[in-house]
């Protein structure tokens, strides 16, 4: 059982092949152990004055939502070596995951009158051309009154294909199968074991009350706020206030 604290909601990936679990490279983890090499790369500033001080052209790396949107949740590792591939004249298709041919590496093929014929879903400008149902060797649950979401990676260099999004009630809805769109044709695609596939954040369930309104003078004042605090600094304040209250009127 993931987690410390027994207090904390835990979610649990439980493995369905013995033995899953000792691979270290193919074990879900936090989203933050997958964050892309290119980001990692990424310069704070364009700077001809490398001041540590004072960069004087930021770039996204100063975004706040790039790196919550790279550490949030979990992300589901390729369990192993796996090749795709769709014939878009014949509309042949073929595959092998694992090696060995493991009984429960499997992935079946979904009929296009099944998705693909009614979903014109694209990734990265590319057109859906197959789609498939990987047999997930990981049963995820998660606690009572949270939602599952699930992501595809859109960071992670990859167009071939992708983990459809969806959200489900994981502690009621079983985990068995992924549904992946292919979005090459006429070629293998080559899924290495541990590419990074699909990313999991927890969502509780909680009831909303939408409100559509015009701003008032409180709402103004709250934000001037915000903006003075964060002007006072060159860095981002915003990282520093995280998992910190903003300050209030």
């Amino acid at each position: 059982m993931w987690g410390k604290n027994k207090d904390k909601p835990k979610i649990e990936f439980l493995s369905s092949i013995e033995y899953l679990k000792d691979i270290e490279e193919i074990k879900p983890d936090l989203a933050s152990k997958f964050i892309p090499s290119w980001w990692k790369d990424f310069p704070y500033d364009n700077s001809v004055d490398k001041n540590k001080f004072r960069p004087l052209s930021l770039t996204a790396k100063r975004c706040p939502s790039f790196p919550d949107y790279f550490s949030s949740g979990y992300i589901l590792p390729m369990w192993a070596d796996t090749v795709l591939f769709f014939n878009s004249k014949t509309q042949e298709w073929k595959w092998q995951c694992g090696n060995l041919m493991h009984p429960k590496f499997q992935i079946d093929y979904i009929s296009p009158d099944r998705f693909k014929d009614y979903g014109k879903t694209s990734f990265h400008n590319k057109d859906i051309v197959a789609a498939w149902h990987f047999v997930n060797p990981w049963t995820i649950v998660t606690p009572p009154g949270y939602y599952l979401l699930q992501l595809p990676l859109f960071f992670h260099e990859n167009s071939d294909f992708a983990v459809f999004p969806g959200i489900y009630d994981a502690h009621m809805v079983n985990t068995d199968k992924l549904e992946v769109a292919l979005y090459a044709a006429d070629k293998e695609v080559f899924i290495k074991k541990g590419t990074p596939l699909v990313q999991y954040i927890l969502v509780k369930k909680e009831p909303f009350d939408l409100i559509v309104r015009d701003k008032t003078e409180k709402d103004i004042k709250f934000e001037q706020k915000k903006a003075t605090l964060k002007s006072t600094s060159f860095g981002i304040i915003y990282n520093k206030l995280k998992g910190k209250d903003y300050p209030t009127l």
